[in-house]
């Protein structure tokens, strides 16, 4: 299993996650991609989310033709 790490760019996706789910929505990785302050590849936001989910910090529910992310309280513990 890979060292867990809080860097930067997880706290920032971390963030968008959890200010969504304060709000009341769940994202799609694109929204997620849109909300970014900085410019990244697809591949590399699933392979973080992919990472996220590994720790059970974040589940995904599929939604119609969407997939959904949707944080778990440890997500809160770790991030807030």
């Amino acid at each position: 299993m890979a060292k867990i790490r809080r860097g930067e760019k997880h706290k920032q996706i971390a963030e968008i996650i959890l200010k969504a789910a304060d709000d009341g929505r769940f994202l799609t990785v694109t929204e997620i991609h849109a909300g970014l302050p900085y410019g990244c590849a697809y591949g590399s936001l699933r392979k973080i989310i992919k990472l996220f989910e590994e720790r059970g910090w974040v589940t995904k529910e599929r939604a119609g033709m969407s997939v959904l992310i949707k944080p778990n309280m440890l997500l809160y513990q770790w991030f807030r």
